[in-house]
């Protein structure tokens, strides 16, 4: 699968960016920053640049695929323009508005949903760009999660877990990969 190699580099490379947001605040002795979105929970400059990043790395492969993931362009823009700078600086991206498109990929937070409902519902994409935001705000553990379903069955899964440090190393981090019909595993 083309798809697992490109999913594993976008998910590493999202996991790369969200562990310099947390090291950065916790280096300036702070908490990772965070805006409550409209059902309360939590959203951070993490959450923005790891969606960012793995939402445009599939669609300039896979433009006709649909994404689902769970922050929204509307909840960037309504951040201050020196959190959204620094959300699109994280994630690589050279302006804001970058990093706006890349974030509105996802069916759940473009406002032109019909348009997105009308791309191919046989390949959906699924992202919680930052799945464990407490620990992430904190300093412990959080994880990016993709998968790939196909016809509604899940074919691949990738999970990346930075500061999870399986084998004892000084260089914390895991990723956690599964193909249908290959089983599941922790990459080196």
């Amino acid at each position: 699968y083309e798809e697992i190699c490109v999913a594993v580099e976008a998910v590493s490379k999202a996991c790369l960016a969200a562990k310099r947001v947390q090291e950065a605040a916790l280096s300036a002795g702070e908490q990772v920053k965070s805006q409550a979105k409209g059902d309360a929970s939590p959203v951070t400059i993490g959450d923005f640049a790891v969606q960012g990043i793995v939402l445009a790395a599939l669609a300039a492969i896979w433009p006709y695929d649909n994404f689902v993931a769970e922050e929204s362009a509307a909840e960037l823009l309504q951040c201050n323009e020196a959190t959204r700078a620094l959300a699109a600086d994280a994630a690589g991206f050279s302006c804001v508005q970058d990093l706006v498109n890349a974030v509105d990929l996802s069916n759940c937070s473009s406002e032109n949903t019909r348009e997105n409902l009308s791309r191919s519902q046989k390949r959906r994409w699924i992202l919680d760009p930052i799945d464990g935001t407490r620990g992430f705000l904190r300093g412990a553990q959080f994880c990016c999660a993709l998968a790939l379903a196909i016809d509604g069955e899940p074919v691949l899964s990738v999970l990346g877990c930075p500061n999870l440090d399986l084998a004892k190393t000084q260089i914390p981090g895991a990723l956690a990969i599964a193909l249908k019909g290959h089983g599941a595993y922790v990459a080196d």
